[in-house]
């Protein structure tokens, strides 16, 4: 498992203003906490996570595929995004939709940190892994958290479509359809007509 304090020390900004560990209280302003929050989380998604910290197993999916049975992920089937959400308080929380099931997980966990609190068992990934975060507990509130994990999927899928390449037939040029419409014909000129072919 990751040392916590590496991932503290890469957070732009931390050694210099704040001589704080993992695990003690940071007294800073709050909009600059939830900046710092959002930078943390930055840090710690681009890392990958160990496989001897996750604590769920494997399962069979639809497609006979063997995948992780990730704990408030679900797979979108038109984007194919993996959106993340929780409970809290008999409602349904929307976490945002990521690129991988492992950053969807961890922000299962994160959220269900801050719901729930620190020695909860329902986690994806053990509890140590996020301790990088402690320091926020008393700083940010769960709102915060929430827009700070849906403004991190927000990011994440416009930099996955920036560098996907485009589409075959996305260039091309939209026409616009023309609406037709029918000619009506008038009952008395039918009927003339079809008396005057009666005739012949």
């Amino acid at each position: 498992m990751e040392d916590p304090a590496a991932i503290w020390r890469s957070v732009p900004g931390v050694g210099q203003n704040y001589e704080t560990a993992p695990g003690q209280a940071v007294e800073e302003p709050p909009f600059s906490a939830v900046k710092r929050f959002a930078q943390t989380l930055e840090v710690l998604f681009q890392r990958a996570p160990s496989d001897n910290a996750c604590l769920v197993g494997w399962k069979d999916n639809l497609a006979g595929q063997e995948e992780r049975g990730y704990r408030g992920v679900t797979k979108h089937k038109r984007t194919r995004r993996f959106e993340a959400h929780i409970w809290h308080d008999k409602k349904q929380v929307y976490l945002g939709g990521f690129v991988n099931d492992v950053d969807a997980a961890r922000s299962h966990d994160i959220m269900s940190l801050w719901c729930k609190g620190w020695h909860v068992a329902s986690l994806n990934y053990a509890a140590e892994v996020y301790s990088v975060l402690k320091p926020f507990a008393s700083l940010l509130s769960v709102a915060d958290v929430r827009s700070c994990l849906r403004s991190c999927s927000k990011r994440q899928v416009a930099k996955d479509k920036a560098s996907a390449p485009a589409e075959f037939g996305s260039c091309r040029k939209k026409i616009k359809a023309r609406s037709v419409r029918a000619r009506q014909i008038s009952p008395k000129r039918y009927s003339s007509n079809s008396h005057r072919s009666s005739q012949g």
